[in-house]
């Protein structure tokens, strides 16, 4: 009996789950690879320019699933130039809350914020 688990993934497909608006990316999310796309022939050059250039229109990306080293990864597509980057993101469950490492509440002057910013 075959287990699920050990069923190869496709290593040449994205499937595209979703598309939001650029600024609403929190940049922690980054961190797991880009990658430059190109498109596989006449056949797929048409469909590659239309999706960059309706996201570059919109200011959106799309949220994408894809197989990379036999495990399934969540990534954004966006317009770079005259191609689409795949970013990988981090899951949810990924990223570690700043509320660990946030330091206590300090009691500073402006002046003390002015100086410091100089």
């Amino acid at each position: 009996m075959t287990n699920l688990a050990d069923m190869p993934l496709p290593t040449r497909a994205i499937e595209i789950v979703a598309f939001v608006d650029r600024a609403s990316v929190d940049p922690v999310q980054f961190g797991a690879g880009s990658y430059d796309l190109s498109a596989d022939g006449q056949v797929a050059a048409e469909p590659y320019v239309l999706l960059r250039k309706a996201l570059e229109r919109n200011e959106e990306v799309a949220v994408a699933k894809f197989a990379l080293r036999g495990r399934e990864r969540l990534g954004l597509l966006r317009p770079m130039g005259d191609t689409l980057l795949l970013s990988g993101v981090h899951w949810g469950d990924e990223i570690r809350s700043s509320d660990e490492v946030t330091p206590p509440e300090t009691a500073l002057t402006e002046d003390e914020i002015a100086g410091a910013s100089r």
